[in-house]
Protein backbone atom coordinates (compact mmCIF):
# COMPACT_ATOMS: atom_id res chain seq x y z
CA UNK A 1 0.00 0.00 0.00
CA UNK A 2 2.84 1.94 1.01
CA UNK A 3 4.81 1.89 -2.60
CA UNK A 4 1.31 2.20 -4.27
CA UNK A 5 0.88 5.92 -2.13
CA UNK A 6 4.60 6.76 -2.83
CA UNK A 7 4.15 6.20 -6.58
CA UNK A 8 0.89 7.99 -6.97
CA UNK A 9 2.49 11.11 -4.94
CA UNK A 10 5.35 11.21 -7.28
CA UNK A 11 3.28 10.99 -10.60
CA UNK A 12 0.99 13.93 -8.90
CA UNK A 13 4.43 16.11 -7.93
CA UNK A 14 5.72 15.14 -11.35
CA UNK A 15 2.60 16.43 -13.32
CA UNK A 16 2.20 19.73 -11.24
CA UNK A 17 6.07 20.64 -11.85
CA UNK A 18 5.56 20.09 -15.94
CA UNK A 19 2.18 21.99 -15.67
CA UNK A 20 3.81 24.98 -13.75
CA UNK A 21 7.09 24.68 -16.49
CA UNK A 22 6.87 27.66 -18.80
CA UNK A 23 6.71 26.71 -22.49
CA UNK A 24 9.54 25.58 -24.34
CA UNK A 25 9.60 25.84 -28.07
CA UNK A 26 10.48 22.51 -29.66
CA UNK A 27 12.89 24.35 -32.47
CA UNK A 28 16.30 24.92 -30.80
CA UNK A 29 16.62 21.85 -28.66
CA UNK A 30 15.97 19.70 -32.10
CA UNK A 31 18.26 21.51 -34.24
CA UNK A 32 20.79 20.73 -31.25
CA UNK A 33 20.40 17.70 -30.87
CA UNK A 34 20.39 16.95 -34.44
CA UNK A 35 23.66 18.58 -35.01
CA UNK A 36 24.49 16.28 -31.49
CA UNK A 37 23.35 12.96 -33.76
CA UNK A 38 25.20 14.30 -37.24
CA UNK A 39 28.20 13.97 -35.05
CA UNK A 40 27.92 10.96 -33.23
CA UNK A 41 26.66 8.96 -36.78
CA UNK A 42 28.83 11.17 -38.77
CA UNK A 43 29.91 7.53 -40.73
CA UNK A 44 26.24 6.89 -41.67
CA UNK A 45 26.05 10.67 -43.26
CA UNK A 46 22.10 10.92 -41.94
CA UNK A 47 19.87 13.44 -43.51
CA UNK A 48 17.52 14.76 -41.00
CA UNK A 49 14.37 16.18 -41.63
CA UNK A 50 12.26 17.96 -39.43
CA UNK A 51 8.55 19.09 -39.87
CA UNK A 52 7.05 21.40 -37.17
CA UNK A 53 5.47 24.70 -36.75
CA UNK A 54 7.76 27.13 -35.55
CA UNK A 55 5.24 28.23 -32.96
CA UNK A 56 5.14 25.02 -31.04
CA UNK A 57 5.66 24.24 -27.69
CA UNK A 58 5.05 22.06 -24.96
CA UNK A 59 5.35 22.55 -21.07
CA UNK A 60 8.30 19.96 -19.46
CA UNK A 61 11.34 20.39 -17.89
CA UNK A 62 14.17 21.60 -20.08
CA UNK A 63 16.16 18.70 -19.17
CA UNK A 64 12.98 16.07 -19.30
CA UNK A 65 12.50 17.53 -23.01
CA UNK A 66 16.38 16.99 -24.15
CA UNK A 67 15.64 13.63 -22.39
CA UNK A 68 12.68 12.19 -24.20
CA UNK A 69 13.69 13.92 -27.87
CA UNK A 70 17.36 12.63 -27.44
CA UNK A 71 15.84 9.26 -27.35
CA UNK A 72 13.84 9.02 -30.25
CA UNK A 73 16.07 10.64 -32.36
CA UNK A 74 18.96 8.64 -31.27
CA UNK A 75 16.90 5.07 -31.55
CA UNK A 76 15.67 6.02 -34.72
CA UNK A 77 19.46 7.22 -35.81
CA UNK A 78 20.86 4.17 -34.94
CA UNK A 79 18.45 1.84 -37.10
CA UNK A 80 18.63 4.58 -40.14
CA UNK A 81 20.25 4.01 -43.79
CA UNK A 82 19.72 7.44 -45.01
CA UNK A 83 16.91 10.13 -43.25
CA UNK A 84 15.71 10.31 -39.78
CA UNK A 85 12.25 12.32 -40.08
CA UNK A 86 10.84 14.15 -37.40
CA UNK A 87 6.78 15.26 -37.78
CA UNK A 88 5.46 17.58 -34.85
CA UNK A 89 1.45 18.10 -34.95
CA UNK A 90 0.25 20.67 -32.35
CA UNK A 91 -3.74 21.09 -31.88
CA UNK A 92 -4.78 23.01 -28.87
CA UNK A 93 -2.81 21.95 -25.56
CA UNK A 94 -1.33 18.41 -26.94
CA UNK A 95 1.80 17.52 -29.40
CA UNK A 96 2.45 14.78 -31.13
CA UNK A 97 5.98 13.67 -31.99
CA UNK A 98 6.46 10.91 -34.71
CA UNK A 99 9.70 10.03 -36.25
CA UNK A 100 10.64 7.67 -38.72
CA UNK A 101 13.67 6.48 -40.39
CA UNK A 102 14.09 4.82 -43.79
CA UNK A 103 14.13 2.00 -45.40
CA UNK A 104 10.93 0.67 -44.95
CA UNK A 105 9.42 4.32 -43.38
CA UNK A 106 8.95 2.65 -40.12
CA UNK A 107 7.99 4.63 -37.15
CA UNK A 108 10.09 4.47 -34.20
CA UNK A 109 8.68 6.60 -31.86
CA UNK A 110 5.79 8.66 -30.78
CA UNK A 111 5.67 10.79 -27.85
CA UNK A 112 2.05 12.58 -26.68
CA UNK A 113 2.08 15.50 -24.05
CA UNK A 114 -0.62 17.75 -23.28
CA UNK A 115 -0.95 21.03 -20.68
Amino acid sequence: MQQIFSRQLNRAAFRSRSLLAPPIGLNKPLEAIVRSLQKVYSSKSLDYQINLDEACSVRIEQSDLYEVLGNLLDNASKWAESRVVVTIDSTGNEAVIRNRDDPENRQCGRWETRD
